[in-house]
């Protein structure tokens, strides 16, 4: 989570750098109690209630964020990294004009904070307002141009305005910078699909899968630009693979359905060739 905050006090950078270090091995839960331990030691940190917040929106406790985010702001209202902290758990619960007004709070306290203008972007174009927030990932890009997030926010925008070939040449730039970013080779795939680049889509999402098996959304499109290539059987395996991981999405099941009808009808039909030439090649024989 972006925003967190820094440069702790030298009496609780142990607990600090424990919570880091299971941070970057997923270990959420246990990094929450490093929190609480923090929370006890240090209840009037905005960098307590900062790092309790961030845990919380890893753990998809978004609710919970956001009361922490918001109770960091009563401690320090001018705190940048707070705000924008509280605009991720805003568009996590899909509060996104709450969300744009806590970025744009964040970008006046700090004009130069390029994570505020990319995560104003990204929600501008949730909001569908896709000029606007491709004139917020350009400010991005231009006060941090080696940050790769801008330049995703930066294609998504562009996507959102059929601008699909510079959508293209935007990802491909991020994964230059970040080619660990399953998120933007996921961006990357969608691009090469709205230009009918199959092939290219699927070695985009191969990947993505690499980095993230996790993402049904990743496996969704896999399948789709596996299913517009004719290679039924694979796209099937792709859609299991996304409905297994969530099992309740409608929409992929449809297009399961879809591509097994196609699969069938596509075997019959080689089925139905294969006896046409064995037929024929009998009759020649003979």
């Amino acid at each position: 989570m972006d925003g967190e905050a820094t440069n702790n006090p030298s009496n609780s950078k142990s607990l600090h750098e424990r919570m880091e270090a299971l941070l970057k091995e997923h270990r959420y839960e246990e990094a929450l109690e490093v929190s609480q331990e923090e929370e006890r030691r240090f209840p009037n940190s905005v960098i307590t209630w900062g790092n309790r917040g961030s845990i919380l929106w890893y753990l998809k406790r978004y609710q919970e964020a956001l009361a922490a985010c918001e109770h960091a702001l009563t401690l320090s209202p001018n705190h940048t990294g707070a705000w924008i902290n509280k605009g991720m758990a805003l568009v996590a619960l899909k509060r996104y004009e709450e969300a744009l007004a806590a970025y744009e709070h964040a970008i006046m306290l700090d004009p130069l904070a390029a994570s505020a203008w990319g995560k104003k972007a990204d929600t501008l174009r949730l909001l569908r307002r896709y000029d606007e927030a491709l004139m917020a990932a350009e400010q991005a890009q231009s006060l941090a141009p080696t940050f790769a997030i801008a330049w995703l926010d930066k294609g998504n925008a562009l996507a959102g305005l059929k601008r699909d070939e510079e959508a293209l040449s935007a990802y491909e730039q991020a994964v230059a910078l970040d080619p660990r970013d399953a998120r933007t080779w996921d961006a990357k795939g969608f691009a090469l699909i709205s230009l009918k680049r199959y092939e290219e889509a699927v070695a985009a999402f191969d990947q993505a899968t690499a980095l993230d098996l996790q993402d049904p959304r990743i496996w969704k499109s896999k399948g789709y630009a596996l299913a517009e290539q004719k290679r039924y059987e694979e796209a099937l395996s792709a859609y299991d693979q996304a409905l297994a991981l969530d099992p309740s999405d409608s929409s992929t099941w449809q297009s399961r359905s879809y591509v097994l009808r196609k699969w069938r009808g596509y075997k019959a039909l080689w089925a139905a060739i294969r006896h046409v030439l064995s037929s024929r090649n009998r009759k020649e024989r003979s």
